[in-house]
């Protein structure tokens, strides 16, 4: 990203141009950094859990052959010879796995919800979740397939809040009531630096969840140095100009599980996901 041409956007004074500029060349980046590709994975080569290595695969692999040959040959040595591989694979896993664990919660011991993540490896256990089924039935119709529970969901989330406000009951004060004295000031933003980027940025959680850009809070932190000049720009740009770009403004909704039956809309809460940029 440091070779990149920013000037497009630097230097341009509208500010639907210049947004339009920036989101190009980052996608275009963030398409180089992280291209689609398939990879076939060896249930050989590939370790059933984090504190195996690649070492403990050939072990295994060696474990799993005296094991054939003991079951062809039977004979005092093969079974001998197995049974002491056996549990000599069987100690160096144990002291694998008990210092991998040692590790991570030395690692985590500031942070209480990755602790509870690796308590919850330990004991085997995962949060309470339930994938989203393919049939939702809501006042007696039924809805299937992802585009009809996709848009059942929309219309769940869009509706809910004009109808809890329809039964609340009228006011008897008009919110003018509620209000103070006005205030006779101008105010002025104050442009943006990159003192102020960073100082921002620095507030945010590094997560990977991210919006319909795919740049997440945690990304963001890393590419901020390459990008700070023209974010800068554009912020600025967009405080004098009062222009916001839509996909800024667009979120990512997911629908939660919270309890009950997984087919009834109204046992879901959305989650937004704007842009990080936001």
């Amino acid at each position: 990203m440091d070779n990149k041409d920013w000037s497009s956007v630097i230097n341009q004074s509208a500010p639907d141009l210049a947004f339009a500029s920036f989101d190009s060349i980052l996608s275009e980046c963030f398409s180089e950094s992280f291209p689609i590709v398939k990879i076939k994975s060896s249930k050989r080569n590939t370790p059933r859990e984090p504190w195996v290595t690649a070492a403990m695969l050939v072990s295994r692999r060696t474990k799993n052959k005296l094991e054939s040959k003991k079951c062809k040959a039977p004979t005092p040595e093969n079974i001998s010879k197995y049974k002491n591989y056996k549990k000599l694979y069987r100690s160096i896993l144990r002291q694998a796995k008990s210092k991998y664990f040692s590790d991570k919660f030395k690692e985590y011991s500031g942070n209480i919800k990755q602790t509870w993540n690796v308590l919850r490896t330990v004991l085997k256990t995962t949060k309470s979740s339930s994938s989203i089924p393919d049939v939702f039935i809501n006042n007696g119709k039924v809805f299937s397939g992802l585009p009809e529970v996709s848009e059942g969901f929309n219309n769940f989330f869009v509706n809910i809040g004009p109808k809890l406000a329809s039964s609340i009951p009228p006011a008897k004060k008009e919110f003018t009531e509620y209000l103070g004295m006005s205030v006779e000031e101008n105010f002025i933003f104050a442009n943006v630096t990159p003192e102020t980027i960073f100082e921002t940025l620095s507030l945010l959680q590094g997560k990977a969840s991210c919006g319909k850009d795919n740049i997440s809070s945690k990304l963001l932190k890393e590419i901020m140095p390459n990008i700070v000049t023209p974010v800068v720009c554009l912020f600025n740009l967009s405080l004098k100009s009062g222009y916001i770009p839509e996909n800024y403004k667009c979120a990512k909704v997911i629908p939660i599980y919270k309890s009950g039956t997984t087919n009834d809309f109204t046992n879901y809460r959305p989650i937004s996901l704007l842009s990080s940029f936001s």
